[in-house]
């Protein structure tokens, strides 16, 4: 039994060491602000390998990884700002035009897109470190996952989105979830997605 419960702590303990390594390296690969999409692409690439038990040198597969899928993951990343700067414009213009009952029409309107933009870019990244597609085929994978698999793409932004309402809570929050998010909180985050969108590979 001690046996057990012992090997049950190095693998936890190890698993926890995997995660801290891997965010430490999100966050240095993404320290340009371009290079972000693709620190997320290998960050999501290490991460299936930890799930599916095809673990190697963390570092080193990491490095391949961003490598690999630098230019479709740069692409993709700087697709999506240019999105999310739009939609940012179009809720500000609306904001303060003041349209009363269409204002509030077009918020929700622009909330619907809002939603599936991020719910196609968790899912980009996913399928760009899973599979060799093109970036057209991974953009059409992505908006197909996002309307067929509804209740899992409301379940994967809910994920990212609690722990940042939970961190703007109060400055305590505030402290911890910095601490949350520049220790284990980006690998954790991306262990829950990746299990989720292994499934939903899976079953589409």
């Amino acid at each position: 039994m001690k046996i057990i419960t012992d090997h049950i702590i190095f693998r936890f303990l190890s698993r926890i060491t995997d995660f801290f390594l891997l965010n430490i390296l999100w966050i240095i690969f993404s320290i340009p602000l371009f290079t972000m999409g693709a620190s997320t692409a290998a960050l999501y690439s290490v991460m299936f390998k930890l799930i599916q038990k095809n673990e190697s040198y963390i570092a080193r597969e990491f490095f391949y990884a961003f490598k690999n899928n630098f230019k479709q993951g740069t692409a993709l990343w700087f697709g999506s700002l240019f999105l999310q700067l739009i939609l940012t414009a179009d809720f500000l213009i609306i904001w303060q035009m003041d349209l009363a009952f269409l204002g509030n029409i077009l918020f929700v309107f622009l909330f619907i897109i809002e939603f599936f933009v991020i719910s196609m870019s968790l899912y980009a990244y996913a399928l760009i470190a899973r599979y060799t597609l093109s970036l057209s085929a991974v953009i059409k994978n992505s908006f197909l996952l996002s309307f067929g698999r509804l209740p899992y793409s409301m379940l994967m932004i809910l994920i990212c989105l609690l722990p940042v309402i939970l961190t703007c809570l109060n400055l305590y929050t505030l402290l911890a979830g910095i601490l949350f998010y520049f220790t284990i909180g980006i690998s954790l985050l991306c262990w829950l997605l990746s299990h989720i969108s292994l499934y939903i590979f899976k079953i589409f």
